[in-house]
């Protein structure tokens, strides 16, 4: 079950990875900040143990506004370097984003009748605005940021054994179980999401099939039932998408 759940997810992602192909230059762009930005991010530690040591505990006030200078400008080299990074991979991923929506909307266009005769309009508008903008994000940037971010940790374990050996390896001590329950909680949290985009998707067609037929509810004096049957949390769709149903 495990492996064919990493098999789709690898499969959603190559298929995402088309789509920003086109767009691969932005993506380029972000990647050239990286190395600006891990460099000022171990700059900045460096700085700082240099400030403390070598002019706070001595009193030595010749020097420090220079360093306290270089360390103003790392953090400004630091914040341009991360906002070209994310501007650039945000770029391509909206642009990616709204050619995925196009395909799905062409798409949806080509599905058979039967289809939206068993399935609410609320169900398929969902799945292509607020999953699809889930997918977007996911992708782009919390793939793509994956990258730097395990090497801007590779880099920070190095300056730290440069440090500290006996700190980096009492932190190396904390990792396996600190790994051991972030993957628990993401088996958990993979489950709970999931179904959220259901009962958004379930909520969603049942809003959209209310307002298409308010006419109707506003004659039966049934404002009340309808939205009793809203707030249930298990939804249940029939046959048709004018009898949807919350059980």
């Amino acid at each position: 079950m495990k492996n064919n759940t990493k098999q789709s997810d690898w499969q959603l992602i190559r298929g995402f990875f088309a789509y920003i192909s086109p767009y691969r230059k932005w993506v380029i762009y972000s990647l050239l900040a990286v190395p600006f930005s891990i460099a000022a991010t171990l700059l900045n530690p460096w700085l700082l143990v240099k400030i403390v040591d070598d002019y706070l505990v001595i009193a030595e006030v010749k020097g420090l506004i220079f360093m306290v200078s270089l360390l103003a400008g790392a953090v400004v080299v630091n914040y341009i370097a991360d906002a070209v990074y994310t501007y650039n991979l945000q770029r391509a991923g909206q642009m990616a984003l709204a050619d995925m929506r196009k395909d799905l909307y062409r798409h949806s266009l080509t599905l058979p009748r039967k289809y939206y005769d068993s399935t609410p309009v609320g169900v398929t508008l969902s799945r292509i605005t607020s999953d699809g903008e889930a997918i977007g994000e996911s992708v782009a940037i919390g793939v793509l940021s994956l990258i730097t971010d395990i090497i801007k940790t590779i880099a920070l374990f190095a300056f730290l054994f440069y440090l500290s050996r006996q700190l980096a390896l009492v932190i190396l001590c904390i990792l396996p179980p600190v790994y051991f329950l972030v993957n628990r909680l993401r088996s958990k949290l993979r489950v709970y999401y999931n179904a959220s985009r259901e009962g958004l998707a379930a909520a969603t067609a049942y809003l959209q099939e209310c307002l298409n037929g308010i006419k109707t509810i506003q004659l039966y004096a049934a404002e009340m039932k309808t939205v009793r049957r809203f707030k249930q949390k298990k939804p249940a769709f029939s046959r048709g998408p004018d009898q949807i149903e919350y059980l």
